[in-house]
């Protein structure tokens, strides 16, 4: 059985490469914990699949996904949302950080 997070932190990303590591260490080092990070990768040319795959050193909190063609960012949004399983949707820019309070404050 699959527990179900309170929030799904979604990031959708476009060969964001240079900036996901950034973006996903952010939203790790959070302090509030209850937490999944849904990334779907909207067909990226460049290494950003492998690189999720290096940084995944909580698997269980990160879900990864990759769509068949590029279906624009509207779409790719929509198809975080479908992926999410939190209570709550927190929407990241690949290129954008969370400050360590960022989830509990929401949460609040």
């Amino acid at each position: 059985m699959v527990s179900t997070p309170k929030v799904s932190v979604c990031i959708p990303t476009f060969n964001g490469v240079s900036y996901i590591r950034g973006a996903l260490d952010s939203v790790l080092q959070q302090k509030y914990q209850d937490f999944e990070v849904v990334i779907v990768d909207n067909c990226s040319t460049d290494q950003t699949e492998a690189l999720v795959a290096e940084l995944s050193s909580q698997p269980e909190k990160i879900r990864f996904f990759r769509n068949e063609q590029n279906i624009g960012l509207a779409g790719n949004l929509n198809k975080c949302l479908e992926h999410a399983r939190g209570e709550y949707i927190k929407y990241l820019c690949v290129d954008d950080m969370l400050l360590p309070d960022c989830l509990e404050q929401m949460v609040a």
